[in-house]
């Protein structure tokens, strides 16, 4: 999957999500191909972002770096694990059980946030175009519940709500794992000059 591959996938599920969902669902092979082919590169350009916003607006470079890669590590892991409740929660409601369909489906999902942690470096009004795009990743994410997991339309908005309260749940541990860690090493950090 090159670059242009990438931008396409992800203009196509930014500006018309239905569209965008039929058109590439089958475009990867499996969850590596899915991770390393297109949830990957996007990863690391809000990492990149992170560096830049922390790094060179505040002037803590390491602290950027540290970040980034919690950032890296944490949203890989959370790919699995959601993916893995998406996929539990499909055959609950009548959808098709495929690991590959549920990864694909929370990658494409995450799209327009990973986009919106690239423009949460622009100053000021970053902020909020990343939040903006955080909240539209809910209706890319409704808008592929039934080409990407074949959930029947009668019981799409019920699937879409329990599994927004499961991820909630998924963020709330991942979130307060990332808070303990980046405390901890950049917390440490501050902390050790001032020892000596």
């Amino acid at each position: 999957m090159n670059l242009n591959q990438i931008k396409e996938i992800a203009l196509d599920i930014i500006t018309d999500p239905a569209r965008g969902w039929e058109k590439h669902r089958h475009d990867f092979l499996n969850e590596q191909h899915v991770l390393k082919g297109y949830a990957l590169p996007l990863m690391l350009l809000a990492a990149a972002a992170t560096v830049l916003k922390l790094g060179v607006f505040q002037g803590n470079p390491s602290a950027g770096v540290i970040v980034a890669l919690i950032q890296i590590v944490v949203g890989i892991a959370s790919l699995y694990v959601v993916s893995f409740v998406v996929n539990f929660l499909a055959s609950k409601f009548d959808g098709t059980p495929s690991s590959s369909d549920a990864f694909t489906f929370v990658a494409f999902s995450n799209t327009a946030g990973w986009i919106g942690g690239v423009l949460s470096v622009v100053p000021i009004i970053g902020w909020l175009a990343s939040m903006a795009l955080w909240l539209y990743g809910f209706y890319i994410s409704y808008k592929g519940i039934g080409p990407c997991l074949n959930v029947p339309q009668a019981k799409q908005m019920t699937f879409f709500i329990v599994m927004v309260l499961a991820i909630i749940v998924v963020s709330f541990v991942v979130s307060a794992l990332i808070g303990a860690l980046t405390f901890a090493v950049i917390g440490s950090a501050m902390i050790a000059p001032g020892l000596g």
